[in-house]
């Protein structure tokens, strides 16, 4: 829990089950100094600002200890947007669920404590404070947990055929979706000791800003943390293998203004380099501090999965047929999140759990589940964002399709006046015969929201026409959207 804040647990006593009320309140006599850490800084500075006297969040959960051998329809093994969304939705469909988890947060709730949010609230940079002060406002999380799905607190493990072990006992299942998350990805001559070689968890957990930072891997996490430390005054230098930064995933031009972007703004890149060692023959440099981000891999190793012969990837994952999150191998158990193949993003993963639950007692069978995960959006929250959604052109011409490629500089919008950021580089791939949209990359200040119109083109077949005759509200991003399809020949 961030210092500066404190939970205050209300037992309600007229309520049937045990339920407990946890309101977030950020106490000012708690609120810490500006040495004791990254993220419990910045937070004592929203909480000065904005504070008003009310609870930020207020969450509902239905804690229970079961019998042993209680039978359930459902249990998810996480407590993640994945694991919560899954256990509602099977709630709401009449069955009956249950969610183990170890963690005190769940669901959205949960991503505010690591990983997500405290990384992105930081990139958002001049935008944090309008970010936090609309969360100040009341704002609360209510799980539906309490209409009737159970939480059980404590791991989990896969015994035998739907059986699950918990902290109280065995209990029985139907199915079992496997949604537990992903831990950072070490090297072998590298290993986190969280004070000099740390992860992306540890890094937002520093108490004084490092004079430099080496960070290896230029892909999200790195490139995102990179761009917070340095407008922290670190002096950083990324290190990747790749020839351009982001991930293979990554469009190489506009990956390439990024880093241009960045290096203006300090940060130092060695790209097309590959670490052997902590202190190499060949070139050493030295730092500080050293973040690893070079992937995660899935925590399903203490799960049993091996013992009811579930087939993993190389990264821990659970190999599953993509239109239901089943596993190809073990027809009661179903994975999504981080713990499915694919990118490590919280979006995939409330999608994958409600494909999987639908599949599980509706019987639906997603034909488009390979459309819509290549249509996903990405986005890398630094300064400028980058986001996209579609495949490279490369991969498209790769798979036989015939693509033209409409590119666009823009700076000229009326929310240039409000936000001057909004210089960016927008790219749009179409398919010469259909004219349908394939791809959409852009680069630019609130890129993540824009994106997210072209994932809706992409994934309902939409054309240029269709498109480019949608209106648009002046001016949030008209001319961006009007200029984008009016570059596009033959519209």
């Amino acid at each position: 829990m961030e210092a500066g804040a404190h939970w205050d647990r209300v037992v309600e006593p007229a309520a049937r089950e045990k339920r407990r009320r946890w309101l977030f309140h950020p106490s000012a006599s708690q609120l810490p100094a500006a040495g004791s850490g990254l993220c419990e800084w910045v937070s004592a500075r929203i909480w000065q600002i904005f504070y008003s006297g009310t609870p930020v969040a207020t969450i509902w959960i239905r804690e229970r200890r079961m019998s042993v051998g209680t039978l359930y329809d459902l249990v998810v093994i996480g407590g993640g947007p994945a694991g919560v969304t899954a256990a509602c939705l099977a709630q709401k469909m009449g069955k009956r669920a249950a969610c183990v988890e170890t963690a005190v947060s769940l669901g959205a709730a949960a991503s505010t404590s690591v990983r997500c949010v405290p990384t992105k609230s930081m990139c958002y940079n001049t935008h944090l404070f309008d970010m936090f002060r609309v969360r100040a406002g009341g704002v609360e999380y209510e799980f539906q947990l309490t209409a009737g799905a159970d939480l059980l607190r404590g791991p989990a493990k896969i015994e035998g055929p739907h059986e699950v072990r918990t902290a109280d006992g065995v209990v029985r299942a139907e199915y079992v979706i496997v949604c537990t998350g992903s831990d950072s990805v070490d090297l072998p001559f590298l290993k986190f000791d969280h004070r000099v070689v740390l992860n992306s968890t540890s890094c937002m957990e520093l108490k004084t800003t490092p004079k430099t930072l080496g960070i290896i891997g230029a892909g999200a996490i790195g490139l995102e943390l990179g761009s917070v430390w340095s407008r922290l005054g670190t002096r950083v230098t990324l290190l990747e293998a790749l020839p351009h930064v982001g991930s293979e995933a990554c469009d190489p031009e506009l990956a390439g203004e990024l880093q241009r972007h960045l290096e203006c703004k300090g940060v130092t890149f060695t790209l097309g380099v590959k670490v052997v060692a902590a202190d190499g023959e060949t070139h050493s440099v030295d730092f500080e501090k050293v973040l690893v981000s070079v992937g995660r891999r899935a925590q399903t190793v203490s799960l049993g999965l091996d013992a009811i012969g579930v087939q993993v990837d190389r990264k821990m994952c659970v190999v599953t047929d993509p239109s239901t999150s089943r596993s190809v191998t073990c027809d009661w158990v179903y994975a999504a999140g981080d713990c499915a193949p694919g990118p490590a993003i919280a979006h995939k993963a409330t999608y994958e759990s409600i494909r999987a639950v639908r599949a599980m007692f509706a019987g639906e069978v997603s034909e488009d589940a390979v459309t819509v995960l290549e249509s996903l959006p990405c986005v890398v929250y630094t300064q400028p964002e980058l986001a996209w959604a579609g495949r490279t052109e490369d991969e498209l011409c790769a798979s036989g399709e015939d693509v033209e490629v409409h590119r666009l500089r823009f700076n000229g919008d009326m929310r240039d006046t409000l936000c001057p950021r909004l210089e960016g580089l927008a790219k749009v791939v179409v398919n010469r015969k259909t004219r349908r949209l394939r791809s959409v990359w852009l680069l630019g200040a609130t890129a993540g929201d824009i994106v997210a119109e072209a994932v809706t083109a992409i994934r309902g077949g939409l054309t240029v026409d269709q498109w480019g005759n949608v209106p648009h509200a002046h001016p949030f991003y008209k001319s961006l959207h009007t200029m984008l399809v009016l570059g596009i020949e033959g519209w």
